[in-house]
């Protein structure tokens, strides 16, 4: 077992150089985040009651936080205390930059229109806490993957432990992606594992399409830590098996999806659209902060879909919607990429 968690000597190579399908499949990853968040705020009721919701949401943060440790294995290299600062600036920071943005922007949309709703220190902290969980997990996942996989001796004991422990943590489906961006470590250090996806990726897809036939709302809404349960023995056998299926559905999607891409997207391609499209792959952390504006908050307030066939809604409208938002937000991103400044505090681009 001990096997899995060290790395094979070509796998250090590889990883001199980004790889184009994994830019492709990111940029795919992102615009499930953002088709999903069209069906969860442009249709009213419980977002899980929709078929396409739950088929997105079994698969596509797993599949982000899996690629997000697939590129963590150069990172884990560096001294505690050098990775923990380069994280916190590239994770962290534009959350807290643009939490309080946000209040800020509220507090004083409230004063000029004199509304009795005003923004309070507890919005702050709210907003400072739980805005874009996703770049908090990915932080924590980054420093529990080097705790657990730095130590020589014992270390699949390690590794063990931590996923032990993140099970009984509350915040930011941690108990989900934590396990998640382990398997994208193990991928990327494993090449045979990597050929392995590659060539059997329909194999993949047809377990992927086996598990979502058992993916209702009972499951989705399942707790996703076992701090949330009820303390009776009943409550905790029902909540491991629905955690074990939530994790298959993930990992087994992220993989199918990995290699899919890897299996078709061109190693070398002269064409400009694929390569606009990769480049833009490399931009989803900045889409993923300006959708939570762009969508989440502005577009969720005016626009409604009730009316609509619910799958013109989904299949046609949401996707057209999504693709806009992706290209607004990648054109405001390099806007305000030519500062450095800005890119360093708004998106985290930190070069130290």
């Amino acid at each position: 077992m001990a096997q899995i968690f060290r790395s094979e000597p070509s796998a250090a190579a590889s990883l001199r150089s980004r790889e184009r399908s994994m830019d492709a499949l990111k940029l795919f990853a992102i615009f499930m985040v953002l088709w999903g968040h069209c069906v969860q705020y442009f249709l009213s009721g419980e977002p899980s009651h929709h078929v396409l919701y739950r088929i997105i949401y079994s698969f596509h943060m797993p599949l982000f936080m899996m690629v997000s440790g697939y590129f963590c294995a150069s990172s884990l290299k560096q001294p505690f205390g050098a990775f923990v600062k380069k994280k916190f600036l590239q994770l962290i920071l534009p959350c807290l930059v643009w939490g309080l943005a946000l209040y800020v922007a509220l507090k004083s949309l409230a004063v000029l229109t004199h509304s009795p709703v005003q923004a309070s220190w507890s919005d702050l902290a709210i907003y400072l806490t739980f805005n874009l969980w996703f770049l908090k997990s990915c932080f924590l996942c980054y420093v529990l993957a080097w705790l657990a996989l730095r130590p020589a001796k014992w270390g699949w004991l390690w590794v063990a432990l931590s996923l032990l422990l993140v099970q009984a943590v509350p915040w930011f489906r941690l108990s989900v992606m934590y396990p998640c961006f382990l398997l994208g470590w193990v991928l990327r250090t494993r090449p045979r594992w990597q050929a392995l996806v590659e060539e059997k990726w329909w194999i993949f897809a047809l377990l992927f399409v086996l598990l979502l036939t058992g993916w209702n709302t009972a499951v989705y809404t399942n707790p996703i830590s076992i701090a949330e349960i009820e303390p009776v023995p009943s409550a905790a056998f029902l909540w491991t098996g629905r955690q074990i299926y939530r994790l298959a559905i993930g990992c087994i999607g992220a993989l199918f999806f990995t290699g899919l891409f890897r299996r078709h997207v061109p190693k070398q391609s002269d064409s400009k659209w694929l390569q606009n499209l990769c480049a833009m792959g490399s931009l989803t952390l900045g889409i993923y902060i300006l959708q939570s504006i762009v969508l989440e908050t502005i577009l969720a307030r005016v626009i409604s879909l009730d009316t609509l066939s619910p799958w013109v809604a989904q299949i046609v409208v949401m996707p057209a919607v999504s693709v806009v938002v992706l290209l607004l937000c990648v054109v405001i991103i390099r806007w305000l990429s030519r500062s450095n400044r800005l890119a360093f505090f708004l998106f985290g681009k930190y070069k130290g």
